[in-house]
């Protein structure tokens, strides 16, 4: 093997390190999958967590979106001044699952959703119940996508 190169674990091929993810956790500080076939694993994952599990997928996907728009570099108008309290989105997703209120809640308006043909309006989403705090375990509730969005949440 030349140095500077690596073996892809997935497609079997010679590649330039700088086709790899860096990876602290390994001995040559590059990940086993190079770029491309990291992309597609990833790929494949996600399509099969949406289709055994949409509800798991579609808060993984709210509470990675939501942990972003909590950080100090964020700034789209109406998030200034929100924070996030998780450390990171995994641990902001495993509070909200392991709340069963909150996850059986999210699980039947995942199953409105995908019951009316994955349409929007009926998607469930994190709100914050005060917008001027930010997301904290006291402060977060799922509403559907329509009722987020709209400025009466009289719920």
């Amino acid at each position: 093997m030349k140095a500077n190169t690596k073996m892809c674990n997935r497609c079997d091929q010679l590649l330039p390190l700088g086709n790899f993810y860096n990876q602290s956790n390994t001995k040559d500080g590059k990940g086993n999958y190079c770029k491309k076939c990291k992309s597609e694993y990833q790929k494949e994952q996600i399509k099969m967590l949406k289709a055994t599990d949409p509800a798991m997928y579609l808060l993984n996907k709210s509470c990675y979106a939501a942990f972003e728009r909590g950080k100090i570099t964020y700034n789209r108008p109406g998030y200034e001044n929100v924070r996030c309290s998780y450390d990171n989105a995994m641990s902001f997703l495993k509070a909200l699952w392991d709340d069963v209120f909150f996850r059986n809640e999210w699980i039947a308006q995942t199953d409105v959703y995908v019951a009316n043909n994955y349409n929007y309006k009926y998607r469930p989403t994190l709100d914050r119940i005060d917008p001027e705090l930010g997301y904290e375990k006291d402060n977060i509730r799922m509403l559907p996508q329509h009722i987020n969005v709209s400025r009466d949440k009289a719920v």
